[in-house]
């Protein structure tokens, strides 16, 4: 799987394995003390449906058509945020210059690795808003997706990947697979549990949104530096 993500030195991120989520593994052997899940949503079949998710995917809109208001997305600068390519043994093979900056149809600029956003979910879904950054993007012909991490400890910390990926019958699937830990030392049995669980519904609520009867049309976000 070829990878492009943030550095990590100094990231003030909420746990501790990140990019965890690349491991095909992970279910077998989650970083200690975590909860992994993964899921799979079929999305139809063809390329064209494959770039229409894709787009989405890339653009919040498996957060947004989740209830997520997506909010101070701010890019990551400088050397700090430029992103790193690895072999499939995590080995890496270049320290690439920036990137030049994609962007959907509709003018929306794609996810980055190191971008930063705050997710905030309606109020119908409960919980607070989370902040998260991007860990690494996916970039392959037919894969792509990204993984964020958690910054805050406001629930539940970890690490979600989310991909679009065709595969060889032609069919699309979107796909999720993910960590999740309370590290909340007060927190009692019972509501760690069911903290996580929440957690992992949420995941999957973003996962569906990317179905088409369920995905909605892209609109622009702005970043932070743009108010």
């Amino acid at each position: 799987m070829m990878t492009r993500r943030s550095t990590h030195d100094e990231l003030p991120i909420s746990y501790g394995a990140i990019g965890a989520t690349r491991e095909a593994t992970l279910m077998k052997y989650p970083p200690v003390g975590s909860t992994p899940s993964e899921d799979a949503v079929k999305l139809g079949s063809g390329h064209e449906r494959f770039r229409i998710a894709s787009s989405h995917l890339m653009t919040w809109g498996a957060q947004r058509g989740a209830g997520f208001e997506v909010r101070d997305v701010r890019a990551g600068t400088g050397n700090h945020y430029r992103g790193v390519r690895f072999d499939e043994d995590g080995h890496p093979l270049v320290v690439p210059k920036r990137d030049e900056q994609l962007f959907s149809a509709e003018g929306i600029p794609y996810i980055t690795p190191g971008i930063e956003a705050t997710l905030a979910p309606h109020k119908s879904l409960g919980g607070d808003p989370r902040e998260v950054r991007v860990i690494y993007v996916v970039e392959e012909p037919l894969r792509i997706g990204f993984a964020y991490g958690t910054v805050d400890e406001n629930g539940p910390v970890g690490e979600e990947l989310y991909l679009v990926e065709q595969r060889e019958d032609d069919t699309v699937w979107a796909v999720f697979r993910g960590f999740h830990e309370v590290v909340q030392p007060l927190w009692k049995a019972p509501l760690r549990t069911a903290a996580i669980r929440a957690a992992q519904e949420r995941a999957r609520q973003q996962l569906r949104a990317l179905r088409p009867t369920q995905a909605i049309g892209a609109t622009a976000i702005p970043r932070s530096d743009e108010q």
